[in-house]
C-alpha cells in the first residue's frame, strides 16, 4: 500500500512538472525578444561579428519549496559569413528536472539591399529529463524514479531563417524537429513546435522605438502571438520593453546598457488568468556580454 500511495506522489508531480513546464512553453523567456534572438531562431547565432554572451534566470515570485525555476545560458561568435553557437536551457520544478544542450551553426548571406542579409541556421542537441533522487521522500526500492531516470537522452534540433535590414527583421523557425515526428500519447503542452515573427525599427522624435509581432505553436496547444514593444530614448542607457501575450498575460520590464560591452535585463511577468489565484508572476533577469563592438540595435 505504502508503495502504491508512494508512486501516486511521483506521477501527482510528473503532472505538476508538465503544468509548470507547459507555463514556460506559453510564456518562453523574455530575453529571446530583443536582446538574444539566437535562443529562439538558430539562424542568429553570429548573426553580428563577435562573441556574445547571455545568461538568463527566471523564478516564479513565491516561498513554496520546488517552486519553477528557468535558467538559459547561450554563446556565439560571427566571424565573415559564419555563425556557430551552444545553448543550454534548464526547468526545474518540484522533483523533475529538464535540461537541454544544443550546438548551432548559421550561414549568413549578404544582399545589396540596404545592409540586409539572410540568415540559415540549424541546431543538434540532446535532452534529458529525470528526477532528482535526494529530494524524494518515500521507499528508495520503488521501481517508479528509477524507470523515469533509466530513459535515454533524446536526441532534438532546431531549423531557422531569417532576413534581416538596419530596420526590418523577419525570422521562422522549426523547434524541436525530432520530437515532433515522435509518436506521444500525451497531451501536455510541453515544448513549442515553430516560431516566426516581424519587428521594425523607427526613430520618433528622441526614441528608438522597436514594436514586434510573434506568432508561435505550442504542442497540444492552440497557436499563441505575443505583441511587443521596445522603447529607447536615444544616447540613453535605460530601455523599456512591454509584451502582451494572447494566454491573456502581460510582460513589462526594463534594460540597462551602459555600454556596448553589457547589459542587464530585468523583466516581470503577470500568471495567466486561469491560475492567477494560485500562483505569482514570475521575475526574470538577464545578463549579455558582447564583446562585437557592432553598433547595431
Amino acid at each position: 500500500m505504502k508503495s502504491k500511495v508512494y508512486g501516486f506522489g511521483i506521477i501527482s508531480t510528473i503532472i505538476f512538472f508538465c503544468l509548470s513546464n507547459a507555463k514556460a512553453q506559453l510564456n518562453p523567456l523574455a530575453s529571446q525578444y530583443y536582446n538574444n534572438l539566437y535562443q529562439a531562431n538558430a539562424a542568429m547565432a553570429g548573426y553580428l561579428p563577435g562573441l556574445r554572451l547571455n545568461i538568463a534566470n527566471r523564478s516564479q515570485l513565491s516561498s513554496l519549496s520546488g517552486k519553477p525555476l528557468n535558467t538559459s545560458f547561450t554563446l556565439d561568435y560571427g566571424i565573415n559569413k559564419v555563425g556557430i553557437g551552444l545553448n543550454f536551457y534548464n526547468d526545474q520544478a518540484g522533483l523533475l528536472n529538464r535540461s537541454k544542450l544544443i550546438a548551432t551553426y548559421a550561414y549568413h548571406i549578404p544582399l545589396s539591399y540596404e545592409d540586409s542579409k539572410l540568415h540559415f541556421g540549424f541546431s543538434v542537441g540532446f535532452q534529458k529529463e529525470n528526477l532528482n533522487n535526494n529530494a524524494i521522500q518515500g521507499s528508495p526500492t520503488d521501481p517508479i524514479p528509477s524507470q523515469y531516470n533509466d530513459r535515454g537522452l533524446i536526441i532534438n534540433g532546431d531549423f531557422g531563417l531569417a532576413f534581416t535590414s538596419k530596420r526590418v527583421f523577419i525570422e521562422a523557425s522549426l523547434i524541436n524537429i525530432n520530437k515532433q515526428t515522435m509518436i506521444e500519447n500525451q497531451p501536455a503542452a510541453d515544448y513549442g513546435t515553430f516560431y516566426t515573427s516581424i519587428s521594425y525599427l523607427k526613430e520618433v522624435g528622441d526614441w528608438l522605438v522597436k514594436p514586434k509581432l510573434v506568432y508561435r505553436g505550442v504542442r497540444n496547444y492552440k497557436d499563441l502571438f505575443d505583441v511587443a514593444v521596445h522603447l529607447k530614448p536615444q544616447n540613453q542607457s535605460l530601455a523599456f520593453l512591454g509584451m502582451y501575450h494572447s494566454y491573456k498575460s502581460y510582460s513589462f520590464g526594463l534594460s540597462y546598457q551602459p555600454n556596448r560591452t553589457w547589459q542587464l535585463l530585468g523583466l516581470y511577468n503577470t500568471s495567466t488568468t486561469a491560475i492567477r489565484n494560485y500562483a505569482n508572476g514570475t521575475f526574470e533577469i538577464g545578463l549579455q556580454f558582447d564583446f562585437s563592438k557592432s553598433d547595431d540595435y
